[in-house]
């Protein structure tokens, strides 16, 4: 009698749980789906990016010209000089505003951001000369050359000035090591660190590193 009465009432709850499994199936083929357009998009955004004409920032120094990708990440004083002395119009001029703006809000390279967090090195004259990427519950070095934030921010560099390059080597070195690792590099591979969004908090609007480092940081 029991038994009969255990299968009636799994007759009963059977369609509910069928149709319980067929909208969490339905939900995952979904997310997949949706996956599976994105990274479509992705991959025809990167070829259209190879085949398209280059945006290309062209001067004295750089006559043939660079991508804004690629100044940023291997010569940022310049970069900086440049955006910032210099009207710009334009598909190049969006695109390096564009750079810039994602450049200040670098996350942890990490499956985690949120748990990890930058602690960045400065020398006597307030120039950030490297970082460290750390947990954000690791005790916080006495050394009083050092701040810790959750987000690396590029724009410290804008005072080297366009011809202080080596004095950010340093920095560039820890890029490359750990957000380009393994690599030798061409400039698509710059231009694809840039367009992955999980490398950027795009939505923060948070100033990281206080007003006074970048008024002291000069080269």
């Amino acid at each position: 009698m029991a038994r009969a009465r255990r299968k009636a009432e799994a007759a009963i709850h059977q369609p509910a749980k069928m149709k319980e499994v067929a909208m969490r199936k339905f939900r995952l083929e979904n997310l997949a789906s949706r996956a599976k357009v994105r990274t479509s998009e992705l991959r025809e955004q990167q070829e259209q990016r190879k085949t398209a004409g280059p945006l290309m920032i062209q001067t004295k120094k750089y006559p043939l010209g660079i991508r804004p990708a690629e100044l940023i990440l291997t010569n940022p004083g310049y970069f900086y000089w440049w955006l910032e002395k210099f009207t710009h119009y334009g598909a190049v001029g969006m695109q390096a505003w564009e750079v810039a703006q994602k450049a200040r809000h670098i996350l942890p390279p990490r499956a985690t951001p949120s748990k990890y967090r930058f602690d960045l090195r400065f020398d006597g004259s307030g120039r950030l000369k490297s970082y460290e990427v750390v947990l954000g519950s690791k005790p916080l070095s006495s050394r009083p050359n050092i701040l810790r934030v959750k987000h690396l921010d590029m724009s410290l560099l804008s005072t080297a000035g366009p011809n202080s390059n080596i004095a950010c080597n340093g920095i560039l070195e820890c890029i490359e090591t750990e957000f380009l690792p393994d690599k030798k590099l061409k400039y698509w591979d710059y231009q694809e660190f840039f367009d992955d969004p999980g490398n950027f908090d795009n939505k923060c609007r948070e100033l990281h590193c206080p007003k006074i480092i970048r008024l002291g940081a000069t080269s």
